[in-house]
């Protein structure tokens, strides 16, 4: 059953794109399909392979995920579900592909962990490539679908977020499966659709909180397309199909809901909601410094503590910026004003752009209660505009080809091989950077931790306010394996480049007011070569 009826008035920029069946009219267009498919997940492994063996180190949060895997592998489980800050889903999904790698990697190791992280990730990003492109094909045909859906996947930020060790990919993975399934169910009615895609929502948001923002839009702009009569459904039958979109996310959670006693366990959602602030964090190592440092004043060298609504709002306009190349938020933005009407008719478009400014809105919010945003919040932000800044492209290319003056009906053909190739561009500039080695500027770290393993004495004890080392050197705390009860030694990092403020404050406190230069000369440095970025020094104890 087709559910959306057809709305007078349609801007004629839109009308083609928008189609709910777009150009799949064709016998021939799973072939079509299955081709582009392809090309898609070529691009997809080959980006994502190239990354995973050109990873000098894995991001902050990597190492959290992996130390709390390490957690839930030791036990008791309920214990480290209540007392973690992250949602459940990656870390376990984590310790369920290093089952296959440690017996490769010849047991558990730091190295081995990255790669279960990474491969995690990966896999994730490769099968979004299913859901991205067949919500394009929901929201207006095939050409959407490919190079909306290739856009994404050569952005910077997408393509090195999901080829690291974080839940990037898990969490699109799930969110764009339950989008895809909603605009479907909006076209078609089924109930089943609404079904899956409840159940979807539930598993983004096992991973990650802001997975409720999907959910929310979905259900508002399906009771706001049956109240503006753009659905062909009864109250009763709309009803339904929220309840079943709803009681299906709600089954898949409840379970993590019972266990912690509340709807989330991560301090952003506290803050978001009631705008409380975080309460320091003790100069712990681990993972609880990792975390700690990502919400404190001096956080990447900026000041945080004059955040003011405007900053806020810059801050996160600025991210979603780099997010985007810099150039593709202008198509986005004026594809929203373009289509403004018809974001109000088309349930599918409509929720692509609710879900955009719901996540612009809550990112505001988070900069202000929590001081931070980063480039990994945006991801969603940038999905939707891609979406919407080639539904504008396109159709300003056709109405420039179909636009008088023309000669006895022939067709510019400028305007599509303009549009194409600026494209083409675009994917290539992308592309290129990319491929940047992950995490290049952490090599001196992965450097110092082979030095430790190789020369550490016996008894030797990292002090690390980074992570990264203390990490690949396997010296965490929570890999028991590695503690050591008493310090015969203790080796003290330093990057003096670093200005985070909470790093500063544990060198000092391992200094306990000694001076950095009464300590002598570094025992070594890194890189060894050149100019040096990271430097040990030997305390005393």
């Amino acid at each position: 059953m087709n559910t959306v009826t057809r709305v007078p008035g349609h801007s004629p920029l839109l009308t083609r794109a928008c189609s709910p069946a777009g150009d799949s009219s064709s016998p021939f267009t799973w072939r079509h399909d299955a081709l582009l498919l392809g090309l898609l997940l070529a691009v997809a492994i080959g980006v994502k392979a190239w990354l995973f063996q050109h990873t000098d180190a894995i991001a902050r949060d990597g190492i959290v995920y992996i130390l709390i895997a390490n957690r839930y592998e030791e036990g008791p489980f309920l214990d480290v579900l209540r007392r973690t800050h992250q949602h459940p889903l990656f870390p376990l999904y984590v310790i369920g592909v290093s089952w296959f790698i440690h017996p490769l990697s010849g047991g558990e190791s730091a190295l081995g962990w990255q790669r279960s992280a990474q491969l995690a990730n990966m896999l994730a990003g490769v099968l979004l490539v299913l859901p991205l492109y067949y919500l394009g094909r929901e929201l207006g045909g095939r050409k959407l679908a490919f190079w909306a859906t290739l856009l994404f996947l050569c952005l910077p930020v997408t393509g090195r977020l999901l080829a690291d060790g974080v839940s990037e990919g898990t969490y699109l993975l799930f969110c764009v499966t339950t989008l895809c399934l909603a605009v479907r169910s909006f076209r078609t009615g089924s109930r089943t659709g609404w079904l899956l895609a409840g159940i979807a929502a539930g598993l983004a948001y096992l991973t990650r909180p802001e997975a409720a923002l999907v959910s929310a839009a979905v259900l508002l702009v399906l009771f706001f397309a049956k109240a503006r009569g753009i659905l062909a459904l009864s109250w009763r039958q709309a009803g339904v199909r929220a309840a079943a979109f709803a009681l299906a996310a709600a089954l898949v959670v409840s379970p993590y809901w019972l266990a912690i006693g509340r709807i989330s366990n991560k301090p952003s959602v506290g803050e978001v909601l009631e705008g409380a602030a975080l309460e320091p964090a003790p100069p712990a190592t681990g993972s609880a410094l990792l975390l700690a440092a990502r919400f404190m004043d001096g956080v990447d060298g900026k000041d945080w503590s004059g955040m003011t609504p405007l900053r806020a709002l810059w801050e996160v306009l600025d991210e979603s910026s780099k997010a985007l190349l810099y150039v593709l938020w202008l198509p986005a933005l004026a594809g929203m004003f373009a289509f403004r009407r018809e974001l109000f008719t088309r349930p599918g478009l409509g929720l692509i752009a609710v879900v955009l400014v719901a996540n612009l809105l809550v990112l505001w919010r988070l900069a202000m209660a929590s001081r931070y945003v980063s480039e990994r919040h945006t991801l969603l932000i940038a999905l939707c505009a891609c979406y919407l800044a080639v539904v504008f492209l396109f159709r300003l290319a056709e109405w420039l080809r179909s636009s008088p003056p023309l000669g006895k009906g022939e067709r510019k053909m400028w305007p599509r091989t303009a549009l194409v190739a600026g494209l083409m561009i675009l994917v290539a500039w992308g592309t290129i950077r990319t491929l940047r080695p992950l995490h290049s500027g952490r090599k001196a770290h992965r450097q110092a931790a082979e030095w430790f393993v190789q020369n550490a004495r016996e008894g030797d004890v990292l002090v690390d306010p980074y992570g990264f080392a203390r990490f690949y050197a396997e010296q965490e705390p929570e890999f028991a394996k590695s503690a050591t009860t008493i310090a015969q030694r203790r080796l003290l990092l330093i990057e003096p480049a670093d200005r985070d403020g909470l790093r500063e404050g544990i060198i000092a406190d391992a200094l306990a007011g000694t001076d950095v230069r009464d300590l002598g000369e570094p025992i070594s440095v890194w890189p060894a070569n050149g100019s040096p970025k990271l430097f040990m020094y030997a305390l005393r104890n």
